[in-house]
């Protein structure tokens, strides 16, 4: 698990330099790319023009005023680009706080019979009471994390469907670009890395979402490990009702086309995969 954890963070890093990379490269090319050069035959005209990041309209001559217009232009790229960082880190953030909970309580029923000891050593109490007492916070605990899954659904579910669709599609578009379209080995190389950003980007959400599936599943197995036939019988009966509802793994929903995990990612490659072969056939 610690090596999965540790793939996702690996992941997170290249995805956030590769985005970084791909908006410098955006920045820095123009001032050394040659200009372009365009004939007008209906003016006689011959007109030379330097690149800029984008192509956005702007209320002067973007050529007379060159710097002005490139940096207000990289101003305009840099804001997108740590939005989507920043809105990117803190969904994530909040799906690994999700997969940290569960794994504390995993941690919790596995090691049930010491955190209960530790809790009489504090309490000053009997060793029932103390046991009850660490259920009553497992229990609680558990509560809360059910409420932060639905909460997450409730909330989160039409922006991730959104955010599904337009992921789809930019990424068929960014792939079929760089098969289909005649580019430089420079853009080549961008639009490609682009297209890595945007699958890296897939996977860190559907693994992580994958790993709430695999955590919240795991309770039942720790429940079931743990010393539980030395508990009284009322802590026996609550045990059995928390482990038939740990049967029920948390899972985060697409709005309501399904939900996050490992077999969603690789519909959507397979979905990309058949789009592009189907606009390269027919281009």
């Amino acid at each position: 698990m610690n090596s999965q954890r540790e793939i996702i963070i690996l992941l997170s890093y290249v995805y956030t330099c590769s985005i970084l990379i791909d908006t410098c490269f955006y920045a820095i090319y123009p001032l050394i790319a040659p200009p372009t050069v365009k004939f007008y035959p209906k003016r006689n005209v011959t007109v030379i023009n330097k690149l800029l990041p984008l192509s956005i309209w702007l209320p002067f001559d973007d050529q007379e005023y060159y710097y002005t217009a490139y940096f207000i232009q990289c101003f305009c790229g840099l804001i997108p680009t740590f939005f989507t960082l920043f809105s990117d880190a803190l969904t994530i953030g909040l799906i690994i706080y999700a997969i940290g909970q569960f794994k504390i309580l995993n941690e919790l029923f596995t090691n049930f019979e010491t955190y209960a000891n530790q809790m009489q050593h504090q309490l000053k109490c009997s060793k029932e009471e103390a046991c009850f007492v660490t259920l009553r916070e497992c229990i609680l605990l558990h509560k809360s994390m059910l409420s932060f899954i639905d909460s997450f659904n409730e909330l989160m579910g039409n922006v991730m469907v959104l955010d599904f669709l337009q992921s789809s599609f930019q990424l068929a578009s960014a792939m079929l670009q760089v098969l289909t379209v005649t580019i430089t080995p420079i853009h080549f190389l961008l639009g490609f890395q682009l297209a890595m950003c945007m699958v890296m980007r897939l996977l860190i959400y559907y693994w992580s979402a994958n790993e709430i599936i695999i955590e919240s599943s795991r309770i039942s197995v720790a429940i079931y490990n743990s010393r539980w036939y030395e508990q009284s019988e009322v802590i026996k009966k609550s045990l059995l009702i928390l482990i038939q509802r740990c049967n029920r793994p948390c899972k985060l929903e697409i709005g309501g086309f399904g939900i996050m995990s490992l077999e969603t990612f690789i519909s959507i490659m397979r979905a990309t995969y058949s789009f592009i072969t189907l606009i390269y056939k027919f281009k």
